[in-house]
């Protein structure tokens, strides 16, 4: 079996950039509790989440992580 990830990795579209200056611990918050509150959906491509041990129960660690809020723009 493949070893679970030890680090989150996190993409960012354009518009969601700002992210990158958040700790990994707040952008983890922000990712997986439905996305930035009251700002359009991603432009220019998705945000993405791939979870590690660093901060996930291992369990989750092996494959990317779909992100309701990247789905659909929010008006």
């Amino acid at each position: 079996m493949k070893a679970a990830r030890k680090h989150t990795k996190f993409q960012t579209c354009e518009r969601h950039r700002w992210l990158k200056r958040e700790t990994p611990w707040r952008r983890a918050e922000y990712f997986v509790e439905g996305g930035p509150a009251g700002q359009a959906g991603c432009r220019n491509g998705i945000c993405r989440l791939w979870p590690g041990t660093d901060i996930f129960e291992p369990a989750i660690c092996y494959a990317e992580m779909a992100l309701e809020w990247t789905v659909a723009p929010r008006a």
